[in-house]
């Protein structure tokens, strides 16, 4: 696929590889720094100290950036310019969402264009995150995200915007949410059996632990900790935090963390709930594990500032504006010709939601409607938008188990990112297999992790479904924006 020029005051429609939208807008402060970097990578928590050294030195350090630019504007690139400020970095590798959202919505604007706005935007090098955790709740896209970068073996930083822009004051709520006491879970459980709603339950759970695991915490103190969860740049930075702390603990070989279901306590979207149980995720062999995995990651918050300094991401897509009635029609068909049994296995459904969906999908005129009608207290919107796009896929809850399916595939690079990957593949720093050329490095190659029916083969062709059922949705090319045939974008 050969891209021209981005030009940044012509909104494009998604998945054009004619038009490509950096949405350049008046400079944006809508985030501040929150301290140098040595004020961020406070180890509080436990989440920066003790770990080894990486096996080999590289040339210069590197900053990772999970995001989903969708599309990127100015305050995103703001954000990657405190990035750089802060961290020093040399190299900045951003892992991105791909064809669909994490609160499950297509993005408005294909990968390969949001990969190539994100490298004229000063990226070094964008990796796309695995489907199975690009739409999926926040504790898995978090995983998913800090996985990849691990994976590279050489991330000094994780870079993520907040609300409060205190990192410590982060890293305390994320040790609570990382450990789920006994404290807790009795008291989320309670809380959801007298009927109240999931983020009050959360909250009252979170401020019963608090208790016990920070006494000496001032009243104040822990009121700001219970604020902190009532933002969802904050929530998705303590699931970030979380992650890395289970990294630490349990490792990349195994699978980082022993959640009991997909949908978690600390989800951005607030709606797991602890009776939607499934096999506990990422438990993985044990004889398989050769122990944690060593990472030197410091996490870096960017203080958000607020709203009205720019046009928000919303407000972009609003203006942008995409019909997403081929990708409903796409979605119905997917629903009907599946059982109530069998939709009750995708990854985000609950009890009844099969059925609920069953009943809807022949009186609902649009996705909208469709989401309207299956929503509840207890099943946000996001979910069951987030559910629909994973029925289309097909993503179940049994995927979402075992051993983590994590890769590098390259969307875009410049000249940086291409020395970066030249030392990674020198020095053999990756964990995780690194993707450049779909046809060469996973089906042509003689790699046992990407045989037909490995966990890696298998979330490797969901991406490419991902991405041959958005263009069909959405009208484009099948051919030319097939994953198949469409390469990074490099940047000279």
């Amino acid at each position: 696929m050969k891209f021209p020029k981005i030009d940044p005051a012509s909104p494009a429609k998604p998945g054009s590889p004619s038009e490509n939208d950096v949405s350049a807008r008046s400079p944006s402060e809508n985030y501040v720094s929150a301290g140098s970097p040595s004020e961020n990578d406070v180890s509080a928590g436990g989440l920066s100290e003790g770990r080894a050294p990486k096996a080999d030195t590289f040339p210069g350090k590197v900053a990772g950036i999970i995001a989903e630019y969708n599309p990127i504007h100015d305050g995103h690139i703001y954000h990657l310019k405190k990035t750089r400020e802060m961290s020093k970095a040399d190299f900045v590798v951003a892992v991105m969402s791909g064809y669909f959202t994490q609160r499950g919505a297509p993005a408005v604007l294909g990968k390969w264009e949001r990969a190539r706005a994100a490298v004229d935007a000063g990226v070094d090098l964008v990796l796309e995150m695995p489907f199975m955790y690009a739409c999926s709740s926040a504790e898995y896209f978090a995983r998913g995200g800090v996985g990849v970068l691990a994976g590279l073996g050489c991330t000094d930083y994780i870079s993520f915007g907040s609300e409060c822009g205190d990192i410590s004051m982060l890293k305390k709520a994320a040790s609570i949410f990382a450990n789920e006491s006994e404290d807790y879970r009795a008291a989320l459980k309670e809380a959801l059996s007298e009927g109240k709603s999931f983020p009050v339950a959360r909250e009252e759970a979170f401020a019963s632990a608090l208790k016990n695991s920070y006494p000496t915490l001032k009243p104040s103190e822990k009121q700001q900790l219970l604020e902190v969860l009532r933002e969802p740049n904050n929530i998705l930075g303590i699931e970030y935090l979380k992650a890395l702390e289970r990294l630490e603990n349990e490792g990349l070989d195994r699978g980082y963390g022993e959640s009991a279901r997909p949908e978690a306590a600390g989800s951005r979207d607030c709606d797991g709930d602890p009776r939607d149980v499934v096999a506990s995720p990422y438990s993985g062999d044990a004889s398989d594990s050769v122990g944690p995995y060593n990472v030197d990651i410091k996490p870096i918050t960017v203080k958000r500032k607020g709203g009205g300094h720019h046009a928000t991401a919303s407000a972009i897509r609003a203006e942008m504006g995409i019909d997403q009635s081929g990708f409903f029609a796409l979605v119905r068909g997917t629903i009907l010709r599946y059982s109530a049994a069998e939709l009750e296995q995708i990854a985000s459904a609950g009890e009844g939601l099969g059925n609920k969906l069953k009943q809807e999908i022949r009186k609902t005129k649009d996705i909208e409607d469709l989401i309207k009608s299956v929503k509840s207290r207890r099943y946000t919107e996001t979910r069951i938008r987030r559910l629909l796009t994973q029925t289309l896929i097909g993503l179940k809850k049994r995927d979402l188990i075992g051993a983590p399916a994590l890769y590098a595939r390259v969307l875009g690079l410049n000249q940086k990112g291409a020395e970066l990957l030249r030392n990674i593949k020198k020095k053999e720093s990756a964990r995780i297999p690194v993707i450049t050329n779909i046809n060469k490095d996973v089906f042509a190659a003689e790699d046992e992790r990407f045989s037909p029916g490995s966990p890696l083969r298998k979330s490797i062709d969901r991406d490419i479904l991902a991405s041959d059922l958005y263009n069909l949705a959405f009208g484009f090319d099948l051919y030319s924006n097939s994953d198949y045939v469409a390469g990074p974008y490099v940047k000279k």
